[in-house]
């Protein structure tokens, strides 16, 4: 049987809840090949973002590709495209080191689910229960079945499979928990039944199921199901059920109300005085007091505090950014979100802590500080990832809620729940928040406030730009210091006269630093121990090679600018990372001629001839680079490495190549 070709005009949808399918307008597009429907599977799993070749022959050979793997895979991708091209279609695009599917995004049902969710979220914080009721409703009739089940790809089920029978789990335990709130308690009954037969482990139904008997007045087979969750339990796992359990539990056996029910942490029973759906105090919806995440989390006492790290003697320059951000924050329009992006070492960290201390006054509510990369950040405030790695959304949530006041035992598991929980904590509060090291979009989204009154301020490496475009964020662009204020920091910090009687071994420190106000202080610390020796000397002993393991702190020779840069690097997916090297490699040589570091210019022309692609990809390529803070723009399809990333850049690329 002849494929079926799509024509321009004519949409196209994918779907992966359930048998994968592709369908235009009411007939389904065969594709039979297996290794092709896993390809175009996880080119869907990830929509609209770059795949890259190495990631689809792992997906595709299960961690085990054939000799010849990367030519297959361009094989496939010319066979997809002859069924999803047609004329003026352009669906399945090749990118920097990969692919990517191109989309609505309403044309695969898992972003249709998603976004349903996240609206039935929003309905159930405003207080519209039957209203998000039915929206994660219309998200769970998505669903036609187990995920990815007639896929050829056990690492691709492995590793999505789970993700997204979780949303599925939740997105149904918040239908049901809003049924219960709206007294649909008998309704449901059946409907939880099934799910603890189907997921005996999971708490959370064995919950729903007392709660929704014990809410019927069925009190004795209340009972019966705790000791059925109980001896579960205790049998497979060799545990006693959880607090919440527990307690609505010795409720029963007391004769409590089911007003006096504890609810799933983070989501009480109805607060006394408010039947199904009634206002309960402080005008809300009692009945539904954990819908949108609050609950116990709203009624906890507020814990207002300024986390702040202290501000950084010394600091220089940015008067013109200092302004422009404290302007944006305190805008009172919305909520203010100013993003603060900039090449590694250039200050982000000093000056976003600096204006958020000139702010203070106008968020009397508090000032919260999260480091989400182990980052100088991090060593400011104390950094919540892991070694190398980033903060996941969902923990960062839960220590700013138990920072807040909110008791452990309230907070949540998962990321709807936390992230409705803390939009609910900030509501009518003017609270800034100060993100510092963020490394994607996707760690900010959960924790932007909801309601007017606060602000946010966040620094990264990368522009993230779907963030602004989305969000309506301010940007604010920091790259190095002029060189007047470069040799004015230094001069603070190691002395005027000195600098000022060596003004011309001065600026070359400076330059060869990249007026990098990180790297301007680790050169600074290194000559306040030898105050006797001369400028000129210091500034050969930087040129003369090793630059990064000279800008380091101690005698221990951790690398703090080398390790800033790496976190930058480690961020970009293979391809980017191989291009940044090879175009490092290309600046040296240009740089060679150059009297001053740090001033080479690299021409789209000339990174498209070394690269060997086209002009278009290669100006998409150097920018891509730029919005991540490893270029620096110089002029109309220009761009430079100031100087220590060009030495870290070299550095990689002499590793790849040994």
């Amino acid at each position: 049987m002849r494929p079926v070709k799509l024509q321009a005009h004519e949409p196209v949808t994918f779907s992966i809840l359930g048998p994968f399918q592709v369908r235009l307008a009411d007939r389904t597009v065969p594709i039979k090949a297996t290794k092709q429907r896993a390809l175009l599977a996880a080119l869907v799993l990830h929509a609209n973002r770059p795949v890259t070749v190495e990631e689809l022959t792992e997906l595709l050979w299960d961690g085990c590709s054939p000799p010849g793997a990367r030519g297959t895979v361009q094989a496939y991708v010319m066979r997809l495209r002859a069924v999803l091209g047609g004329p003026g279609r352009r669906v399945l695009r090749t990118v920097t080191g990969g692919y990517q599917l191109s989309v609505p995004s309403d044309a695969v049902d898992l972003a249709r689910f998603e976004r349903l969710t996240d609206q039935a979220e929003r309905s159930a914080t405003c207080g519209r229960l039957a209203v998000a009721s039915r929206e994660f409703s219309q998200a769970l009739a998505l669903w036609r079945g187990p995920a990815l089940a007639d896929i050829d790809s056990e690492l691709l089920r492995r590793t999505e499979v789970p993700r997204l029978d979780e949303q599925r789990m939740l997105a149904t335990e918040r239908r049901i928990e809003l049924d219960l709130a709206l007294g649909q308690h008998r309704q449901v009954i059946a409907e939880v039944r099934e799910l603890v037969s189907r997921y005996p482990l999971r708490e959370r139904y064995w919950y729903l199921l007392m709660q929704a008997l014990h809410r019927s007045g069925w009190r004795a087979d209340a009972l019966a199901a705790y000791r059925s969750a109980r001896e579960v339990l205790t049998r497979e796992l060799g545990v006693e059920p959880g607090e919440a359990l527990r307690e609505l539990h010795q409720i029963m056996l007391d004769g409590g109300h089911p007003d006096e029910e504890p609810g799933l942490p983070g989501q009480p029973g109805r607060a006394k005085g408010g039947g199904p759906g009634e206002p309960g105090p402080g005008g809300g919806l009692a009945a539904d007091a954990g819908a949108g995440g609050g609950g116990v989390a709203d009624a906890a006492a507020w814990v207002g505090q300024c986390q702040l790290p202290r501000e950084i003697p010394g600091f220089v320059g940015r008067a013109a950014e200092s302004g422009e951000i404290a302007a944006a924050l305190t805008s009172r329009e919305g909520v203010p979100v100013v993003v603060l992006s900039g090449p590694p070492g250039a200050g982000k960290t000093a000056l976003a802590v600096r204006v958020a201390h000139q702010v203070r006054d106008e968020f009397p509510d508090g000032q919260l500080y999260v480091s989400l990369a182990g980052s100088l950040g991090g060593s400011l405030g104390g950094s919540l990832a892991g070694q190398g790695g980033a903060a996941e959304p969902g923990e960062v949530l839960a220590s700013l809620l138990a920072a807040t006041g909110v008791p452990g035992r309230a907070i949540l598991r998962e990321l709807a729940g936390l992230s409705a929980a803390f939009r609910a904590r900030l509501a009518d509060r003017r609270v800034l928040l100060v993100l510092d090291g963020v490394r994607d979009d996707h760690q900010v989204w959960p924790l932007l406030p909801g309601t007017p009154g606060c602000a946010v301020l966040i620094t990264s490496h990368s522009e993230l730009r779907s963030l602004c475009a989305l969000s309506g964020a301010h940007r604010c662009a920091l790259g190095p210091l002029p060189a007047a204020q470069s040799r004015l920091l230094l001069g603070l910090l190691i002395g005027r006269d000195r600098v000022d009687g060596e003004r011309a071994a001065a600026d070359r420190i400076a330059a060869l630093c990249g007026h990098l106000p990180l790297a301007l202080r680790i050169a600074a610390a290194s000559l306040a121990g030898r105050p006797g020796q001369p400028l000129r000397d210091y500034a050969a002993e930087l040129g003369g090679g090793r630059l990064l393991d000279k800008l380091s702190f101690g005698d221990d020779r951790v690398a703090a600018l080398r390790d800033a840069f790496g976190r930058c690097y480690d961020a970009l997916d293979p391809g980017l990372q191989r291009s940044f090297t090879t175009l490092a490699a290309l600046s040296v040589r240009a740089a060679a001629d150059l009297t001053v570091p740090g001033g080479a210019d690299l021409t789209v022309p000339a990174a498209a001839a070394k690269l060997g692609i086209p002009a278009g990809d290669a100006a998409a390529l150097l920018d891509a680079l730029a919005g991540r803070g490893l270029l620096l723009p110089a002029g109309p399809g220009c761009y430079r490495f100031v100087s220590p990333l060009r030495t870290f850049a070299a550095e990689k690329a002499d590793a790849v190549q040994a």
